[in-house]
């Protein structure tokens, strides 16, 4: 995201596979999944390279997970999740 506006962070997260990450700032991002329009307050570390929305963000939306039809629902939106291979 080279355009987003950058807000300094002093503070670091938690991760189970990992170390704490030093956060070196926040923003606020849009996005798109599956066609539907959404965003979030991000935190950006030099450690991560990948997107990953926290369980605040997920419960934020009401956020359920349908495993055997693979759908994944946020909000009003019913999302199909794919298999990767």
């Amino acid at each position: 995201m080279p355009h987003a506006k950058l807000t300094p962070s002093q503070y670091s997260l938690f991760a189970a596979n990992r170390p704490s990450l030093d956060v070196l700032s926040g923003t606020v991002i849009p996005f798109v999944i599956d066609g539907h329009n959404f965003e979030a307050n991000v935190s950006v570390s030099n450690k991560v390279e990948d997107f990953l929305l926290g369980s605040d963000w997920l419960e934020q939306q009401g956020a359920q997970w349908d495993f055997a039809h693979r759908t994944v629902t946020l909000g009003d939106k019913c999302i199909t999740v794919n298999r990767r291979h």
